[in-house]
């Protein structure tokens, strides 16, 4: 009986061990580090950069790579497939990296993204500004816009869930007696925004090849903005509120279709074409009485290189 137990024991772990080294090859923490870098990247629009540490050290438990200037010049910047404009050692931004397996048909390729985000210091991946917009006319409070986002992709289409608030939206859980129909006759809002860019570029070549035969298969660009108001004066049939009460914020993510997507880069490089990309290209933030705040225009790198 035991010696039919240990061949049978022997048989599992033939059949098993194999699948699992397998496994090891296609495994994927993509998604995970996604969500990670989406939150590192709202910790940086919103100045949090007491907490980025934490996730730092989740990513490098991923095996995800926090680069130099100089790392990145080594590894991307010598190689004649690699679109790669070198420019001096900055200090503005963080550089992160990681590899992946990917099967398409029957080979598999290596895929190494490169991430860029911004730091504390000045950054063509952050933009950020303020505006004053004023009441001109009388309206109620739940038919004036307040603070509304729209957000484009390279290809005109919209990036993820528009954001639309009235006034009423905004005001009415500092001012109980507030309805959507209450009649504002007066009104000032400050908005300060602030917008943060994730830069990712995805370099492929079959497994098994050395780094030299990479090619940059695909970029992408994605963005976190943040919208703070404040109504210094707000008259209404009702009373006039005291300056510095009324306030709040809102955070947007804009991922455009396809965002650091290992499929949309396999796909590129195994079609021949030259480099795809996908951008977000605009981020639009209108104000009261549907007046402009800001139409923000995010860097669209053409290749690592070219960011500062």
């Amino acid at each position: 009986m035991k010696k039919i137990i240990n061949i049978v024991t022997l048989l599992l772990m033939i059949i098993f061990i194999p699948a699992v080294a397998d496994a090891e090859e296609i495994f994927d923490n993509s998604v995970k580090i996604d969500s990670l870098l989406e939150e590192r990247a709202r910790m940086i629009c919103q100045e949090r950069y007491n907490e980025i540490d934490y996730i730092d050290q989740q990513l490098k438990e991923l095996n995800v790579e926090k680069l130099t200037q100089q790392e990145v010049d080594e590894r991307f910047g010598n190689n004649q497939n690699l679109p790669y404009a070198v420019v001096p050692s900055s200090k503005n931004i963080t550089w992160f990296s990681n590899r992946t397996n990917y099967a398409y048909g029957s080979k598999i390729y290596e895929i190494q993204t490169l991430i860029a985000q911004p730091n504390e210091n000045d950054s063509g991946l952050k933009k950020s500004g303020s505006r004053v917009i004023s009441s001109t006319y009388r309206w109620e409070a739940g038919f004036m816009n307040a603070l509304s986002t729209l957000a484009l992709d390279t290809a005109g289409r919209v990036v993820g869930n528009s954001l639309a608030l009235t006034v009423y939206n905004t005001a009415s859980s500092f001012l109980s007696n507030l309805k959507t129909t209450t009649e504002i006759s007066s009104a000032k809002i400050i908005y300060s925004y602030s917008h943060t860019t994730t830069a990712s570029f995805k370099y492929i070549k079959e497994k098994g090849q050395s780094d030299s035969n990479q090619f940059l298969a695909y970029i992408s660009t994605s963005g976190v903005t943040s919208v703070g108001y404040q109504y210094p004066t707000f008259d209404y049939a009702g009373g006039t509120v005291t300056p510095n009460v009324i306030q709040g914020s809102r955070v947007i993510n804009s991922i455009p279709d396809g965002y650091n997507s290992n499929s949309v880069a396999v796909n590129a490089y195994v079609s021949g074409n030259n480099t795809a990309y996908n951008f977000l290209t605009s981020v639009k933030i209108t104000g009261l009485e549907s007046k402009n705040v800001s139409n923000i225009l995010p860097v669209c790198p053409m290749a690592p290189g070219l960011l500062s």
